[in-house]
């Protein structure tokens, strides 16, 4: 049975030349660790006919304090595995991406922070 497991891949190498019995040959095979500027869960990410995109929140001050708008940031995804999404698109890195709502959102919408996110 030729199973593979997730992650796995199977390689066939050709060895062209001679080789001689009881020699050997050394096969390095290197996997690179590609650095992501913007890793989101996937529950962030959203898409529709433009696209795909992240709802991010925005804040706005006014006389009777802060006030939380969505905005949409149209994103292009870079990598992805099982929880997360590597993307990349006009973010900063420090701003809060909505992962989950109660209601539908859009761009341009107030929101409400939970109180764990403002503290």
């Amino acid at each position: 049975m030729n199973e593979q497991k997730e992650g796995m891949h199977r390689l066939t190498f050709e060895i062209t030349g001679e080789l001689g019995s009881g020699q050997s040959v050394t096969l390095l095979v290197e996997q690179s660790k590609d650095q992501y500027d913007f890793v989101v869960p996937n529950s962030a990410v959203q898409s529709d006919k433009d696209g795909k995109f992240l709802l991010v929140i925005r804040t706005r001050n006014s006389p009777l304090g802060s006030r939380y708008y969505t905005e949409r940031v149209p994103i292009e995804v870079q990598a992805s595995d099982e929880t997360s999404v590597a993307v990349s698109g006009a973010l900063y890195g420090n701003e809060y991406v909505v992962i989950t709502s109660n209601f539908p959102l859009e761009g341009g919408g107030q929101v409400r922070l939970m109180d764990s996110v403002i503290d």
